[in-house]
C-alpha cells in the first residue's frame, strides 16, 4: 500500500521553518510532505493584524478540503497551535495518522509564545526582517480564542495520535501532553523530550523526536 502523503501545520507567530526539519526527512523516506504558510504565521499577522480566527480556521480548513480531493486519505501533523488545528481537522477529514507536537491545549501565557519565537528567530539563520512588535494584542486574542475554541475537538478524535511533548516547554505546560491522552478516545502513545523547550523540531533533541514521528507515519495498519 502506497504511504499516504502528510500535511504539517506551523504554529502561532511561526513558520513553515519549525517544521522544515521534519518535512526534509519525510521526503527522503518518499513521503511527501507539504507544509504551506498557516494565516498565523509571523509576517502575515504583521501585515494582516486584523484578521479573526474564525478568518484563519475558515482558510485553512478550506485548504484542507481541496488536499482532500487530491488525495483520499493523508496523515497530519500539527505543532503548537497548529496541533490544535490538527486536531479539529482530524475529525472532519479522511486522516489516517495524527501527530501532535507541543499541542497548545495548557499554554504558559500566549504572550510567551511571540518572545519565544523571536528568541528562536534571533538564533537562527532565519531572519526576514520581522518585526514581532507589530504582532498586535488582536492577533494574541484570537490565539486565545482559537485554542478555547478547538480544545474540544481533543475529546472526539479517534485516528492514532502520537504526542510529543518538550518537557522544558515554557510555552505549552507539559501537561497538555497528559491531557490529550487521558481524553482521547483514539489509540495513542506519548513521546517526551527532557532536554527539550517549545522548538521541538530545531532543538537538541530534534533527531530523535523526528525519527519517532517519521517511524509512527511509517508503521502499518494495526500496529
Amino acid at each position: 500500500m502506497e504511504q499516504p502523503p502528510a500535511l504539517l501545520i506551523h504554529g502561532f507567530t511561526g513558520g513553515t521553518f519549525e517544521l522544515e526539519p521534519l518535512s526534509e526527512l519525510l521526503d527522503e523516506r518518499g513521503i511527501q510532505a507539504h507544509l504551506p504558510e498557516m494565516p498565523w504565521s509571523g509576517e502575515r499577522l504583521v501585515k494582516r493584524n486584523k484578521e479573526s480566527w474564525e478568518d484563519w480556521l475558515s482558510e485553512v480548513t478550506s485548504y484542507t478540503n481541496r488536499f482532500a480531493c487530491e488525495h483520499s486519505q493523508f496523515d497530519l501533523v500539527g505543532f503548537s497551535l497548529g496541533g490544535m488545528v490538527a486536531a479539529y481537522l482530524a475529525n472532519r477529514f479522511p486522516v489516517r495518522r495524527l501527530v501532535l507536537v507541543n499541542a497548545a491545549v495548557i499554554y504558559v501565557s500566549p504572550v510567551r509564545f511571540i518572545r519565544n519565537f523571536g528568541a528562536n528567530w534571533r538564533q537562527t539563520s532565519i531572519r526576514k526582517n520581522l518585526e514581532l512588535n507589530k504582532i498586535s494584542l488582536h492577533s494574541v486574542w484570537q490565539f486565545i480564542r482559537l485554542v478555547r475554541y478547538t480544545r474540544r475537538e481533543i475529546s472526539k478524535l479517534k485516528v492514532p495520535t502520537l504526542i510529543a511533548q518538550s518537557m522544558q516547554d515554557s510555552i505549552v505546560h507539559p501537561h497538555s501532553a497528559v491531557y490529550i491522552d487521558r481524553h482521547i478516545q483514539a489509540p495513542s502513545h506519548i513521546y517526551t523530550y527532557e532536554q527539550s523547550n517549545h522548538q521541538l523540531c530545531l532543538g537538541p533533541e530534534k533527531d530523535l523526536a523526528i525519527t519517532h514521528i517519521v517511524e509512527f507515519l511509517e508503521r502499518r495498519e494495526g500496529s
